[in-house]
C-alpha cells in the first residue's frame, strides 16, 4: 500500500520506517533539507513539499506528523498541522487509483481538532465532505524518542478514532503484519487518549519527585522509599486500579493518610502541591457525588475493574 508520511521528525520517521519494513511503499515528505537529504541517504524516498510529484504514487494513507508545540501562553500552536492538511487538500485527495485516501493525523492535538479544525479545512479546499475520495481519522502515537523505532515495531498498544468503515480497513491493513490489536474509538476519544497517557507519565513522575523532596528533608533515601512502594501500593502493581473516573476514594486509609502525609510535610516546611491537589479533586468529586452529579459515584474503598477485551487483530 502506497503510504504518504507528512513530517518526518522522530514520531514520522519512525513511522515510516516501520511501514516501509512492514512491506508498504513509503514516501516522507518534510520542510527541512536536511532531513529530507538523510532519509534519501538511507534509500527512502523523501522530498520537500515543493518538489512532491502526483506521477507514480498515489497514496492510500496520508499520515500527519508534524510538531505541535507549545506556544508562550500555553496553548498548543497547530499551524504546522495546518499546513500539513492543507499539503494534502492539495496533492494528495484525488489522486488514488480507487480514487479514496485515508488522512491520518498523528501529531497530538486537543480534543475536538480533528473533526472541527483539521476536517473543515481540507473539506473547504476540495469541495467536499469525506465519503468517495477521503476519509480522516485520529491515530494517536505512544513511541519513546529514546527507542522509537522499536516501539513501533512492538506496540503497547495500537489506537485509532475513526468515523468510518474506509478509515478502519486502512489502518487494519497498515498494521496487519504486527501481532497487536487495533482499539478503534471515536476521534475525540482518541484524542483524549494520548493526552490521558503523556499527563499520567507527568504527574507519576512529579509524584514521585514530591515523596523524594520529603524524604529528603528526613534524610532518607527517597528513591529507595519509592523503589519498594511500587511493590507494595496497588496502584502500580494493578493496571486497572483507581482507572475508572467518576468514583472518589474512600475507605479508611486513603483520606486519612493523605491528609496526614500532607499536614506533616507542611509542618516541616516541606511543600506538596501535588497532594494537596488530590485531596482538593476528591473533595469536589465526593460533593458532585453527594449532589447527584455523578453517575453511580461511590466512596467505597479500593476496587478492581478489569479491562474490557476492546482490541481485535489487525488481520
Amino acid at each position: 500500500m502506497d503510504v504518504l508520511v507528512v513530517g518526518a521528525g522522530v514520531v514520522g520517521s519512525a513511522t515510516g520506517r516501520g511501514l516501509s519494513k512492514l512491506g508498504h511503499r513509503v514516501r516522507f515528505v518534510d520542510t527541512s533539507p536536511g532531513v529530507v537529504v538523510s532519509l534519501a541517504s538511507e534509500g527512502f524516498d523523501a522530498c520537500l513539499p515543493t518538489e512532491y510529484s502526483k506521477q507514480n504514487f498515489a497514496p492510500r494513507v496520508a499520515i500527519l506528523s508534524v510538531p505541535t508545540p507549545e506556544m508562550p501562553d500555553g496553548q498548543v500552536n497547530l499551524s504546522y498541522i495546518d499546513k500539513a492538511a492543507q499539503f494534502c487538500a492539495n496533492n494528495v485527495v484525488g489522486t488514488n487509483a480507487d480514487d479514496h485516501v485515508t488522512i491520518v493525523v498523528r501529531s497530538t492535538v486537543p480534543p475536538g481538532t480533528t473533526r472541527s479544525r483539521i476536517l473543515p479545512r481540507i473539506a473547504e479546499t476540495v469541495g467536499s465532505d469525506p465519503g468517495s475520495t477521503y476519509s480522516i481519522c485520529f491515530h494517536p502515537e505512544f513511541l519513546r524518542a529514546v527507542s522509537a523505532d522499536e516501539d513501533f515495531m512492538n506496540p503497547w498498544a495500537i489506537v485509532a478514532g475513526v468515523e468510518d468503515n474506509r478509515s478502519r480497513e486502512a489502518i487494519m491493513k497498515l498494521y496487519e503484519k504486527i501481532e497487536c490489536g487495533v482499539m478503534f474509538t471515536d476521534i475525540e476519544t482518541a484524542e483524549m487518549i494520548k493526552y490521558a497517557s503523556n499527563c499520567f507519565n507527568a504527574t507519576k513522575i512529579s509524584f514521585s519527585n514530591e515523596i523524594w523532596n520529603l524524604a529528603a528533608k528526613l534524610g532518607l533515601n527517597g528513591n529507595r522509599v519509592l523503589a519498594i512502594a511500587r511493590n507494595t501500593a496497588e496502584g502500580y502493581w494493578n493496571q486497572t486500579y483507581g482507572t475508572l473516573g467518576g468514583r472518589p476514594y474512600g475507605g479508611t486509609c486513603l483520606p486519612k493518610d493523605t491528609s496526614g502525609l500532607l499536614s506533616f510535610a507542611q509542618r516541616l516546611g516541606v511543600d506538596m502541591p501535588l497532594l494537596s491537589a488530590v485531596i482538593e479533586v476528591n473533595d469536589r468529586m465526593e460533593a458532585m457525588a453527594d449532589d447527584g452529579e455523578v453517575a453511580q459515584a461511590t466512596i467505597a474503598g479500593p476496587y478492581r475493574e478489569p479491562s474490557p477485551a476492546l482490541a481485535e487483530p489487525a488481520k
